[in-house]
C-alpha cells in the first residue's frame, strides 16, 4: 500500500548488483497484468505504448534511462504477460545489464498474482513479496503526503485507509498461508534490516551480493517531486518512524482505525491502544461509511469488467 515503506525496502534491495528495481509504473499493470493471458497484438498496441512511454507521469521516468527502447522485441510476445516481461528485460539490459532479478512493485499486484501464475510460461520464475506496515502508521503518513502529480493529499479518511488495509492484509495472509508470497513487515525490516536482506538473499538464490555500505540507486532515479516525498529512504533506518503515529494522530482517528482494523492488527501482533471505545453515534457513522466504501468498490468492479469486455 502507499506509504507502507516498500520504497525504502526497494532502495536497499537495489544495493545488490543482481537486482534491478524498476521505478513504479501503475499504467503497466493496467496495460499488461490485469489480463496477463490475453493475446498481445503488436501492431494494435505499439503506437499507444510508445505514447505512454513519454507521457505517463511515472513511465516517462523510465524513458529518461532509455528514450527509444527496442520495441521490435515485443513482436515475439504471444500474450500480455510475455510482453510485460520482455519490456522489463529490455529496461534491465539498459539500466543494469548484470542483474539476474528484476523487481517490479505495485499495490494491485496482490490481487493479480493468481492470474499471473496461471498465465506464466515455462521458464518464467516469480518471487512475490509483500510489505505490511501498521495501518495507523500508514494513515499518519498518507495524510501528510501528496498524491502526485497533483498536490491533493493521499487521504483524509481513516475509514477508507483502514478498509483498504484490511483487504490488502486479508489477501496477503491468504496467499502467505498457501506459500505463494513472502510477507516482510516494515517494522521488522527497520529493526533487523541485514537479517531480512540475508533471508531474501537465500530465498532468491543470490550469494554475497549485498553492498554493506551501498546506498542503492532507486532514489537517484526518481523525479524531483518523488524525491521530496521519499527523502527518508536514503541513509540508515530511522526507528522513530515505527511509532511516531502515536504522537501525530488524533485519538479519534486512532479509535476509528482500531475499530475497523483491530482484529487484523491483533492477529499480526500489533498492540491496540483502546479498541472499542466508541459511542453509539460513532458506531452508526462507521457502519454507514463502510457501506459506502463497499458500494464504491462494487461500482468500480462493474466498470472495470465492462471495460475489459470492451478491449
Amino acid at each position: 500500500m502507499n506509504r507502507s515503506g516498500s520504497t525504502f525496502l526497494t532502495q536497499h534491495l537495489s544495493r545488490s548488483e543482481n537486482i534491478l528495481v524498476c521505478l513504479e509504473a501503475e499504467v503497466l499493470v493496467s496495460e499488461f497484468l490485469e489480463a496477463p493471458g490475453r493475446k498481445f497484438c503488436f501492431t494494435d498496441r505499439i503506437g499507444y505504448l510508445k505514447h505512454l512511454w513519454t507521457t505517463d507521469y511515472k513511465l516517462k521516468e523510465w524513458a529518461k534511462a532509455n528514450s527509444n527502447p527496442d520495441w521490435e522485441k515485443l513482436k515475439a510476445a504471444s500474450d500480455n504477460l510475455e510482453a510485460f516481461c520482455l519490456l522489463l528485460a529490455a529496461y534491465r539490459d539498459y539500466v543494469k545489464p548484470g542483474a539476474t532479478h528484476v523487481l517490479f512493485k505495485a499495490e494491485r499486484l496482490i490481487y493479480l498474482f493468481g492470474k499471473i501464475a496461471r498465465a506464466a510460461h515455462t521458464g518464467m520464475v516469480f518471487h512475490p513479496l509483500v510489505m505490511i506496515r501498521d495501518v495507523r502508521a500508514i494513515y499518519e503518513s498518507q495524510i501528510r503526503t501528496p498524491m502526485l502529480p497533483g498536490n491533493e493529499l493521499m487521504t483524509k479518511d481513516p475509514v477508507k485507509t483502514s478498509l483498504d488495509w484490511n483487504r490488502f492484509v486479508r489477501e496477503s495472509s491468504k496467499l502467505a498461508n498457501r506459500g505463494s508470497v513472502w510477507i516482510i513487515f516494515f517494522e521488522s525490516f527497520i529493526r533487523d534490516q541485514q537479517i531480512i536482506l540475508h533471508k531474501l538473499e537465500e530465498r532468491l538464490g543470490i550469494d554475497g551480493s549485498w553492498e554493506e555500505n551501498g546506498q542503492g540507486d532507486v532514489y537517484e532515479r526518481l523525479c524531483v517531486e518523488m524525491k521530496k516525498i521519499h527523502r527518508s529512504i536514503k541513509g540508515k533506518a530511522d526507528f522513530q518512524r515505527i511509532d511516531q503515529w502515536k504522537n501525530l494522530l488524533k485519538q479519534e482517528e486512532i479509535d476509528v482505525i482500531e475499530s475497523l482494523s483491530g482484529r487484523w492488527l491483533k492477529q499480526l501482533g500489533y498492540k491496540l491502544t483502546g479498541w472499542g471505545k466508541k459511542n453509539i453515534r460513532q458506531k452508526r457513522t462507521l457502519t454507514l461509511k463502510q457501506m459506502a466504501y463497499h458500494l464504491r468498490r462494487w461500482n468500480d468492479k462493474i466498470i472495470f469488467h465492462m471495460g475489459c469486455s470492451g478491449k
